[in-house]
């Protein structure tokens, strides 16, 4: 994403992503990244093991994400994004915290 010029969040309040994430440079890394996955050039980490066993060059790891979105102003679209997430790990509890 940031290669290619884009950002996830405006990187100087964090409290939008709108006209970030759905930037042109954002929608292009994020449409070659599709492209690699639908192509079956991405491991979907499924064990969360991909980078640590070698079947990934890149990982972004869930505690990574977990500590992004704990910054998130409050009231904002990522904080709503962090209490969904956090809702859907106590509905489903599939991703330990350490992403582990």
């Amino acid at each position: 994403m940031w290669s290619a010029g884009g950002d996830l969040i405006d990187p100087k309040n964090c409290r939008t992503a709108d006209g970030f994430l759905n930037a042109p440079q954002a929608v292009a890394a994020l449409k070659t990244v599709q492209g690699r996955a639908e192509a079956g050039l991405v491991d979907p980490d499924e064990d969360d093991r991909a980078f640590d066993e070698g079947r990934s060059g890149v990982a972004f790891h869930r505690a990574f994400a977990r500590i992004l979105l704990d910054r998130a102003p409050a009231d904002t679209e990522l904080d709503r994004a962090a209490r969904a997430v956090d809702k859907d790990l106590a509905d489903h509890q599939h991703y330990p915290p350490t992403g582990r």
